[in-house]
């Protein structure tokens, strides 16, 4: 029994007669009755008999009807679901995002998601850029929001922005200091980002400025945020981390010359991207955007 025939069959059960499932059907009664007898045929049932212009069904019809209405419900169901994924409006979304976007600026993005797709499923990755990027190419995330300007094909850069670099401190430190060179920090005992990480490698050589070993090495900016106000050490971070975390207890200071990262939304190239993903990229955009004004 073919799924075309189910749906003629359901069609003349619920209508009562080959013309108005033909209706129903947006197709022509000759063709109904094509059907309808080529289904009777595979079966071996009569499943109607006519009587002053209508099919009256079988007690064998009856039986199927239950199940074929059942089958009909779970395609109408069906093609629901592919209509809201063609919409970008249901299935899984993968994110990935660096530390510097995971809060305010994550949770402003996922609310605007949201309004657009309720029924989406969102699963969201916390990591570095590099993990992230791997994640990506591995085709564990679908998206990812990641620093660094080196992420070359098989990605594609659906979003890219550069955000300042600023340096934290106590007050006694920084107070006095319009912006920061790489000379005075130099003389300061400084919490940065590993070499491996994109602000560390920027860090190490900004300004021809010799590396200094650093009193503590991390891998988030979060953790330089938090010896910072703590007073053990002045730390570099991106903006994004200082706007969102606030600078309560502590001075922030921009680099002279001035010291940028490039923020990236990527995915993996494959042509025009699917709706879902696009919204996505378009409202974790717009939430960094908003984030971005000192």
């Amino acid at each position: 029994m073919k799924l075309r025939q189910i749906e003629v069959f359901h069609a003349v059960m619920i209508t009562g007669s080959t013309v108005a499932a033909a209706e129903m059907l947006n197709v022509t009664q000759p063709a109904i009755s094509t059907t309808l007898k080529r289904m009777q045929d595979d079966l071996g049932l009569a499943l109607f008999i006519s009587s002053s212009g209508r099919l009256i069904p079988t007690p064998e019809a009856r039986a199927l009807f239950a199940q074929a209405h059942a089958i009909q419900e779970d395609v109408g169901s069906l093609r629901r679901l592919a209509r809201l994924l063609a919409e970008g409006k249901a299935g899984t979304l993968r994110l990935g995002v660096v530390p510097a976007v995971s809060e305010g600026i994550l949770a402003q993005a996922i609310s605007q998601i949201r309004s657009h797709a309720p029924d989406l499923v969102l699963s969201v990755d916390v990591l570095n850029s590099h993990d992230l990027v791997n994640r990506l190419i591995g085709g564990r995330i679908d998206l990812a929001c990641v620093f660094g300007d080196d992420h070359g094909p098989p990605l594609q850069t659906l979003f890219n922005t550069s955000i300042p670099l600023v340096c934290v401190g106590p007050s006694e430190v920084l107070s006095d200091i319009d912006c920061v060179t790489p000379a005075q920090l130099a003389k300061m005992p400084l919490a940065t980002m590993r070499p491996t990480d994109p602000i560390g490698r920027l860090l190490s050589s900004w300004g021809g400025r010799k590396a200094m070993p650093p009193v503590v090495e991390l891998r988030s900016s979060r953790g330089v945020l938090a010896l910072a106000r703590a007073g053990v050490a002045a730390g570099v971070v991106d903006w994004l981390t200082l706007s969102d975390l606030g600078t309560s207890g502590l001075c922030h200071r921009f680099l002279d010359p001035m010291l940028a990262i490039d923020l990236k939304i990527v995915c993996v190239s494959a042509g025009q991207p699917p709706i879902a993903l696009g919204r996505a990229a378009e409202a974790l955009a717009h939430a960094i955007s908003a984030h971005m004004a000192p």
